[in-house]
């Protein structure tokens, strides 16, 4: 579980940096920086939807 969380933080964000630095043409590092916080914030969102689908589902 926590090696597909890792998988997910990087791709989101590479994607996220390139999005930054291409289309709203930042500078590299504030790029990084952004993705980085916006990776985090997506990997725990997710996280804790699949925690809250699992018990949701195992309570019902």
């Amino acid at each position: 579980m926590t090696k597909r969380y890792i998988i997910m933080f990087i791709v989101y964000t590479a994607i996220m940096a390139a999005i930054y630095t291409f289309i709203f043409t930042e500078k590299f590092g504030v790029a990084f920086v952004k993705s980085v916080i916006a990776g985090a914030l997506f990997v725990g969102l997710y996280h804790l939807l699949v925690r809250w689908l699992a018990k949701r589902n195992r309570d019902a």
